[in-house]
């Protein structure tokens, strides 16, 4: 056995020359790239990764159309459901009087609480809760994609298919592509009935909801729980085809307004795309009424006070 100090007179450490200088390559292009990255934790490799990194911002279409209401007083609250490391509460929540985060993955759930302090500081009031909202109290597994954080899902009781389930996160082998963890699932009506109570009569805000296949269950609960005298502006994903526009109606205590967010981007040649670019050409992101044949992806749903 050798003492400490012949350890330490052996130690060589050899390396090829060849990868040191690809690796170093690679952090000169890591510290270019990610000039505009965003303060927050992220996990690298993981999809929802890529852009806070790169670019300074998650999904920037539906950041903004948050940002949109809050700016046209619907600051009175945000909710943000399926909130995973607070990407979009991080980037959207600043300015709302009120912010309620819930995430049901212990693991992501202490990541979303840094993210929080990190942006609103060490005495915010963002309200975090460790759970996750469905049609009773229980305790389920929930499934994890191993490079996709963001769109992990419970399998018991989810609205969508297996195929739907894989295809949103492009699994096309699922032997080895998912982790697992034990999560505490909560009330949804009685959960949202408590928050909306503390609520002042007459408030607007936003309510997200990312929850993978769960969103029936939260959508109905929020409508039996919602005061009526309120306003509110509720973005969620569906990759359901078979929803339908009176499915999501049936829902709520009162008519509702569904649009789709679309993207109108430059679809030229890649050389035209560029050169058009360099011009000053814009893509942009607009809202369009849904009909009642296509109610799939980032969906819309806006309630006006009834009063």
């Amino acid at each position: 056995m050798k003492t400490g100090i012949e350890i330490a007179n052996n130690f060589t450490y050899l390396y090829k020359n060849l990868d040191y200088m690809k690796d170093h390559d690679n952090f000169d292009l890591f510290e270019k790239i990610t000039k505009k990255s965003s303060p927050l934790f992220v996990k690298g490799g993981d999809i929802i990764s890529r852009n806070p990194l790169v670019a300074g911002y998650h999904e920037i279409d539906t950041e903004e159309l948050i940002r949109t209401y809050r700016g046209n007083g619907y600051s009175d609250f945000l909710i943000d459901i399926g909130a995973n490391i607070g990407l979009t509460t991080c980037f959207s929540g600043k300015g709302f009087s009120n912010i309620f985060c819930f995430e049901p993955n212990p693991q992501v759930f202490r990541i979303l609480q840094t993210n929080v302090e990190i942006t609103f500081g060490l005495d915010n009031k963002v309200v975090l809760n460790n759970f996750g909202l469905g049609d009773s109290d229980t305790e389920l597994e929930l499934t994890i994609p191993k490079n996709n954080y963001g769109g992990a899902y419970i399998k018991q009781g989810n609205t969508y298919s297996n195929d739907i389930l894989l295809q949103k996160d492009n699994i096309t082998d699922p032997s080895n592509a998912y982790d697992y963890i034990g999560v505490s699932i909560k009330n949804a009506e009685e959960q949202l009935g408590q928050l909306f109570a503390d609520i002042p009569v007459g408030s607007k805000g936003v309510i997200k909801i990312d929850v993978e296949g769960y969103e029936p269950y939260v959508l109905e609960a929020i409508g039996k729980a919602l005061p009526e005298n309120n306003s509110y502006a509720i973005i969620f994903e569906n990759h359901d085809p078979s929803m339908t526009i009176l499915e999501f109606q049936k829902f709520f205590n009162r008519d509702i307004v569904l649009y789709r967010l679309h993207h109108y981007p430059i679809r030229k040649f890649k050389l035209l795309r560029k050169i058009k670019s360099y011009l000053g050409a814009t893509g942009k992101y607009t809202l369009e009424k849904v009909d009642k044949k296509d109610c799939t992806g980032q969906l819309l749903v806006v309630l006006d006070s009834s009063t």
